[in-house]
């Protein structure tokens, strides 16, 4: 490996040749390459077959397509730890994928006129599997698995001289069709066709020289395209911090692929240049491929300053690039795939990782990235206007067309705006037509959200809510506030620290929330795009799926059975590659059900991919939490609120706890200022008073043990609950019901319109001589409306 200060003229002489890599071996063979492309096209099957022969090395009788029966063999041979492996591998790279398909949308820039794309596969593909020097399944695996996911119907693979690890992995893909040819031939094959082999849209899928050759000039002189020109692979490491035995280890990794490799090392440290190249020699000295291509394409680059290291870098554009810290994702701007840290070796990202290995090389990483789904799909956009859209905009595209001088098209438009303008109602001036700006698509399909508020001055059993008063030590620090302290922006730091050494955790693991909404919004704009998957398992609490619906991800619900138990087998059938946030709420409302330790760890270890939200609204009625394993579940948020048992609903007050680093991105999308400072001072004074906490929770527990047994009195079905409330069945007369307690001074909560909840109402546990008011009521609601229970069923 040869070694240059970046400020030496020598340098920037290699660094140049370095940006000019890549076409100038592809014109040397380019007259060869012609001509094998020539008669194939000419010669279509017999050429093939002949150069088959020649090059691939196949004798006359050779069967060119492979059929299912020997890939089968080949997966039935393999030692089942390569089996797995591969299956591992596939399953990763799918879920990426899966994660990259853009999706299809509609939209109203302005009213009436609705915009979109639809995403259609290719038709048909192929895909080119080098065979040569190493096999290569992992290629096969990078090129097939986004081919399906796009939906591609038609995949024809193409390897020389097949191994069987690649057989093996067609088998495992479901591969149907599948060609022992390679080189120009093979390229010239698909592009064209022959006989045997219909001709494909694109061609992907990286090659040696001549492969790569014949794929610029099929996309020259063909209708088929193709990914991108692929040379010898490419390794860039910039490193301040590393250890030399790392980076050597991944230049060596890379430069055993083909003595044209090219290997690079970037730091601004002299010392460690050394020792990289020191120790990548000693490491390539029993390799003999790696040996040569760092004789002959090794680099170490000492630079003056990061900056200096950083514009190199981008300048080289690599296929591969290692850097220290996720912070320097932020400069890189020219990569075919980033590694992030000492622990992040290049050769996970040709295999298991899931990010696709076939990347743009020679400098392409400036203009493209590696392969994706998108080499295998088309965007259609759609257009669609009203008579109403036509006439805001069509005067403006007429100015337009008139401006460019296309008088046709112009003339096009004005026709159309004369032939439906019997359809607008009569404007008297461009006051009286202006309309409002449209929202978002996804905002028009929004439901709003009106809780039954207003006029609640009775016994206050709808909410869920604290129903005597806040601590007193609340009230007191309250009326302490001057006129002065509301002139202060609030500062959350201080009280969040305090709740943090409440739960056992690290100031740096809670963010203090405007009520747990606000903490559910959050986790939505930090954690779900459009096309992501919010998983729930319903009835539930409405806010997850209103605030999920803005982000436009998808809800997928997973109903309870009629127990109103956790339906964890289904939820966790329901996790997808797409499920993003998981949200539970633990007891659950309206049912009070819950989900168990256990249950609640499988699920957020089955979706790592996905953050798991533990809503512990109701901690404090349960007495079981989540919390503690914050540390050992990296995807784990709990949410706790300060309505409930504290009292404190009217000043919007709910906590997020986590580990540092998912929270990092939550405060990305938190207001500074979300939490006010009566809220902070009330929830200082609130923790400080364990007593009146400890009073109030014994008190809700002695009166739900209490309302649950004249439930049973009475025979009415309910369900065991482990919050401060009661899910009872009143029947078809739940309208009326409701309206008759209300009119005895007892406010309940309708839950008929909830998921599986018809004839169901709500009712929160207060104190133990405001439930046997509301127990008097309901006797006598009862009777009023002569609602007499089918069966008891007692507390389920």
């Amino acid at each position: 490996m040869r070694l240059f200060f970046l400020q030496q003229p020598a340098a920037q002489s290699a660094i140049a040749a370095l940006e000019a890599r890549g076409a100038s071996a592809l014109d040397a063979v380019a007259p060869r390459v012609q001509s094998i492309l020539d008669e194939v096209r000419e010669g279509r099957d017999a050429a093939l077959r002949r150069y088959a022969v020649e090059l691939d090395h196949l004798s006359e009788e050779a069967v060119l397509r492979v059929p299912a029966e020997e890939t089968a063999a080949a997966w039935q041979s393999l030692n089942p730890a390569l089996q797995q492996a591969l299956s591992t591998a596939a399953a990763q790279i799918r879920n990426f994928a899966e994660r990259q398909m853009p999706q299809a949308f509609n939209t109203s820039p302005v009213p009436s006129l609705v915009t979109g794309q639809r995403v259609r596969p290719l038709d048909a593909v192929g895909c080119y599997v080098p065979g040569g020097r190493h096999p290569l399944p992992s290629t096969m695996l990078m090129t097939v698995i986004p081919a399906q996911v796009a939906g591609v119907s038609r995949i024809a693979v193409v390897s020389p001289r097949p191994a069987p690890e690649t057989l093996a992995t067609a088998h495992l893909l479901g591969v149907s069709e599948f060609y022992r040819i390679g080189g120009a031939q093979a390229i010239a094959a698909l592009a064209w066709g022959t006989e045997s082999i219909a001709p494909v849209r694109r061609i992907v899928g990286p090659g040696n020289l001549y492969v790569t050759a014949a794929k610029r000039a099929i996309a020259q002189q063909s209708r088929c395209s193709i990914d991108m020109l692929a040379g010898p692979t490419e390794i860039v490491v910039l490193s301040d911090s590393g250890d030399a035995e790392s980076i050597a280890a991944d230049l060596v990794a890379q430069a055993e692929h083909d003595p044209a490799a090219l290997a690079i090392f970037v730091t601004t440290k002299t010392s460690l240049a050394e020792n990289v190249r020191v120790e990548a020699m000693r490491q390539a000295a029993n390799n003999l491929v790696a040996e040569q291509a760092l004789a002959a394409n090794g680099y170490v680059f000492v630079a003056q300053s990061q900056a200096e290291a950083r514009d190199m870098v981008n300048r080289l554009a690599p296929e591969h690039l290692t850097v220290d810290a996720a912070e320097d994702l932020e400069w890189v701007c020219n990569a075919g795939s980033v590694f992030v840290g000492k622990y992040s070796p290049q050769p996970m990202g040709d295999y298991i990782s899931g990010p696709n290995h076939t990347l743009p090389t020679g400098g392409l990483a400036a203009q493209r990235g590696g392969l994706s789904v998108f080499d295998f799909l088309k965007l259609i956009t759609v257009q669609e206007y009203s008579p109403e859209a036509l006439a805001q905009l069509g005067p403006q595209a007429v100015l337009l067309a008139e401006a460019e001088g296309l008088s046709g098209h112009a003339a096009a438009i004005t026709a159309r705006i004369a032939a439906c303008s019997a359809a607008l109602p009569a404007e008297t001036d461009f006051v009286s037509s202006a309309r409002s700006p449209a929202p978002r698509a996804r905002v028009l399909l929004m439901p709003e959200y009106h809780p039954p508020l207003g006029n609640r001055d009775a016994l206050r059993l709808d909410f869920n809510e604290n129903t005597v008063a806040c601590s007193p030590r609340v009230a007191a620090a309250l009326a302490a506030l001057t006129p002065a302290d509301l002139t202060r922006y609030p500062e959350r730091g201080p009280v969040e620290a305090l709740a943090a050494e409440r739960l056992g955790l690290d100031p740096r693991q809670v963010v203090l929330t405007n009520g747990v909404d606000e903490a559910i919004h959050l986790l939505c704009q930090a954690y779900l795009d459009a096309g992501d998957e919010l998983l729930l398992p319903t009835p539930t609490y409405t806010m997850y799926e209103i605030y999920a619906a803005s982000t436009e991800a998808s809800v997928v619900r997973v109903q309870a059975d009629a127990d109103f138990r956790f339906p964890f087998e289904r939820l966790l059938a329901a996790i997808t590659s797409r499920t993003r946030l998981i949200a539970i709420a633990n007891p659950n409302s309206p049912t009070g059900s819950v989900a168990t330790r256990d249950q609640l760890l499988v699920i957020a270890a089955a979706a790592p991919q996905a953050i798991l939200l533990v809503d512990e609204a109701y901690f404090h009625f349960h007495g079981e939490t989540l919390i503690d394993a914050i540390a050992a579940v990296p995807n784990l948020v709990v949410a706790r609120t300060f309505s409930k048992a504290y009292g404190l609903a009217g000043l919007r007050l709910g906590l997020l706890a986590s580990s540092e680093a998912n929270l990092r991105w939550v405060r990305r999308v938190l207001s500074p200022y979300s939490v006010n400072t009566a809220a902070l001072v009330a929830l200082r004074a609130a923790l400080a008073d364990n007593e009146y906490l400890d009073q109030y929770v014994a008190e809700v527990l002695a009166a739900r043990a209490e309302f649950v047994t004249q439930l049973n009195r009475l025979g009415l079905r309910h369900w065991r609950s482990q919050a401060n409330f009661v899910l009872v069945e009143i029947g078809k007369e739940h309208n009326r019901f409701c309206a008759q307690m209300k009119a005895a001074g007892v406010l309940v909560r309708d839950r008929s319109a909830d998921p599986g909840s018809d004839g169901l109402v709500r009712i929160t546990i207060g104190t133990r001589a405001q439930m046997r008011a509301a127990v008097a009521a309901l006797e006598a609601a009862l009777i009023a409306l002569n609602i007499s229970p089918q069966c008891t069923f007692g507390e389920q």
